[in-house]
């Protein structure tokens, strides 16, 4: 997927910028997670690892929402119904890994509390990393060759406006 990054590039008000860097970023969190994983049993009883749960599943919401408020649309509308049923498996691996992230979290507050062992915890993590680098390079196979043609200048500005009012990453601030 690396030299696919070098290939493309995008002037930074397009989609396909925010794309990329949203793929590195979930990228950098699966790392982030399968560190949390090696650090078990220790890393649960640090008050850093809900935080960074946290931070990994608000970073995943912020790529779904990218990606059914602007990817989809922009596809569609390009594209037509030859790519909604790919789309719609995409959307089914964001609801199961969005449900995953729910589960990590879930799974560490048992571990706090002495009910289930960290290993539960780091085949979880190590889980989601794995799902999501899987998803992120398929989204990316199937995205990336539309991405530079799927553009029109009013489509530009709607996009521009998506973009002022979701500041990216999106992060819930209530953590920190």
């Amino acid at each position: 997927m690396s030299s696919d990054f070098r290939k493309v590039s995008f002037d930074e008000d397009h989609p396909g910028a925010r794309f990329l860097a949203d793929h590195v970023f979930q990228l950098e969190a699966g790392c982030g997670l399968l560190a949390l994983a090696d650090g078990l049993p220790n890393a649960a009883k640090h008050h850093v690892a809900p935080r960074l749960i946290r931070i990994f599943a608000d970073a995943w919401r912020g790529h779904v929402c990218f990606h059914e408020q602007v990817m989809y649309p922009l596809l569609k509308r390009r594209y037509g119904d030859q790519q909604c049923e790919r789309m719609a498996i995409f959307e089914r691996q964001h609801a199961d890994i969005s449900f995953a992230n729910d589960e990590l979290a879930e799974t560490l507050r048992m571990v706090e509390m002495g009910t289930v062992g960290s290993d539960a915890l780091a085949y979880l993590l190590r889980n989601v990393a794995e799902r999501q680098r899987d998803h992120l390079e398929t989204e990316h196979a199937f995205f990336l060759p539309t991405i530079p043609e799927a553009l029109f200048p009013i489509e530009r500005k709607t996009y521009s406006d998506w973009v002022a009012s979701n500041p990216w990453p999106l992060i819930n601030e209530k953590f920190f």
